[in-house]
């Protein structure tokens, strides 16, 4: 058995307070960039901002995640894959 057994409990899911933190981190990234959330073009360029930015510290995460001994599946669990 893994050390790391609670992280099979790690699902991900979305809910309310995963819809504020992504809310407050576009209002913040708007408000640090000195743009508008109205418009929907900037929204969208916000957001994938954002999007990238979460992509490249998943992949960080996956590889410190690997380096602490973090077996294959213990890792697809968080990432919802089968």
């Amino acid at each position: 058995m893994s050390d790391h057994a609670e992280v099979l409990d790690l699902y991900p899911h979305t809910d309310e307070h995963t819809g504020q933190a992504i809310d407050q981190a576009i209002s913040i990234l708007a408000l640090l960039r000195g743009l508008s959330t109205v418009e929907p073009a900037t929204r969208l360029h916000l957001i994938t901002s954002l999007t990238r930015e979460i992509d490249t510290r998943r992949a960080t995460a996956i590889v410190a995640a690997h380096e602490h001994g973090y077996t294959t599946t213990e890792i697809a669990v968080p990432l919802g894959l089968p």
